[in-house]
């Protein structure tokens, strides 16, 4: 917080310092002054806003960029915009202001479309991310399992079924959200199975529905694609 505090300080000094020039040349505070200051300081307010205006993911955090890009792209044309204005006397002010809304209505229109893009990819990274946490989570549990299996068989089949989880693709959709929690129940009584030292033909047969599940889950994802 405090570095972006800092980042929108700096930004602040070279506007600060047109100001001042504009000021320390007396230049005329009419109309056309007051209001280029005025769409020159809403500028400033939406690049400071684009440094805290971030997708929700730390993964996705470089997305931001093109939102500050955007916003001073802005600033840069309202600076331009604003100097013309003021130094030409000679522009009736109904072009001033019309001519600078319209530049803040576009600038709006894109800022506003790049920030909702953002959050979309950043939604669909964090989407993605917990996906594959799903699966290299079940592949750990299976793993540990087989470890602590006493049938070398047994831990032969864990082995395997961790394998199955391993190379199974990490995207989830609505069509099998219902087979994943399926899943996970199962993975759970698997777990049980083992740590009781069930027979081996309970902990097999367990083994065997969870990867006829998976199998499902896997075909019905290809599907999709």
């Amino acid at each position: 917080m405090i570095r972006t505090i800092l980042r929108a300080v700096l930004w602040l000094v070279p506007i600060a310092v047109y100001v001042a020039i504009l000021l320390i040349l007396e230049v005329e505070q009419n109309a056309t002054f007051w209001t280029s200051m005025l769409l020159l300081a809403f500028a400033y307010v939406m690049l400071a806003v684009s440094f805290v205006a971030v997708p929700r993911s730390r993964i996705a955090a470089i997305l931001a960029a093109p939102l500050m890009l955007v916003a001073s792209i802005y600033v840069a044309v309202e600076l331009i915009a604003a100097s013309i204005f003021i130094y030409v006397s000679d522009i009736p002010y109904p072009w001033v202001i019309i001519t600078q809304l319209i530049l803040t209505a576009i600038f709006l229109v894109v800022f506003l479309a790049t920030m909702s893009s953002n959050e979309a990819i950043a939604a669909q990274i964090e989407t993605q991310h917990a996906d594959v946490l799903v699966i290299k989570s079940a592949v750990t549990r299976i793993t540990a399992l087989g470890r602590v299996a006493h049938d070398p068989r047994l831990a032969k089949s864990l082995e395997g079924l961790a394998e199955e989880f391993r190379y199974s693709p990490a995207m989830r959709s609505n069509q099998v959200r219902e087979v994943d929690a399926q899943i996970a129940v199962q993975l759970k009584r698997l777990e049980s199975l083992v740590h009781v030292q069930a027979s081996q033909e309970d902990t097999v047969g367990q083994i065997a529905a969870i990867s006829g599940a998976l199998a499902a889950r896997n075909e019905a994802i290809k599907l999709r694609q």
